[in-house]
């Protein structure tokens, strides 16, 4: 039954970035959902309870994408990864306002960074085939920041959703990851 539900909401997440994102915000605005359930199911279960998750929803992803296939998927693994690292250094989960102020700037860099491997990668695809595919991404503008803000708080959102309907739903709930 949990790995119902995380199917079903790793698979409701993707969709709603594939498809409704563009009709509530503009095309530069879209928050990545994808990235937020990420490092939500980092926290929530551990990298490698949550790997399988991942890659789901990184395959979901890379197939609505015009980028090279698996670089999205590659992207959700290294944050994850540094995500996992940086949770393990760190009890990011004593105090609320500590752990929130940490998932923020998690969430804003790992967008940053995914973005840019991303936008490297496309750029090494053009040179090899000489077709001039990455779009500009302009990293200091404020379509940037609200997309950044926007996941940060779709981030928010998707890790206490997790939280909250696995305990309404499961005799064993989703719990906070001790050891990664």
């Amino acid at each position: 039954m949990k790995n119902l539900f995380l199917f079903i909401f790793c698979f409701a997440a993707a969709v709603l970035q594939i498809s409704a994102g563009g009709v509530f915000f503009p095309q530069s605005q879209i928050p990545d959902l994808a990235l937020g359930l990420v490092i939500a199911l980092v926290l929530a279960l551990g990298f490698s309870e949550s790997v399988k998750w991942i890659f789901l929803v990184g395959i979901l992803i890379d197939s609505a994408s015009s980028s090279v296939f698996g670089s999205a998927t590659l992207s959700y693994f290294l944050v994850a990864w540094a995500v996992s690292q940086i949770a393990e250094v760190a009890d990011i989960r004593s105090q609320k306002t500590f752990f929130l102020s940490v998932l923020a700037a998690a969430v804003a860099a790992s967008e940053i960074l995914k973005d840019a491997f991303l936008v490297a990668v496309l750029k090494l695809r053009s040179g090899i085939i000489h077709i001039h595919l990455a779009p500009p991404i302009h990293f200091f503008s404020l379509d940037y920041a609200l997309k950044i803000a926007y996941t940060v708080v779709a981030a928010f959102i998707l890790y206490y959703l997790l939280r909250k309907l696995s305990r309404r739903f499961f005799l064993e709930p989703v719990r906070l990851a001790k050891k990664f």
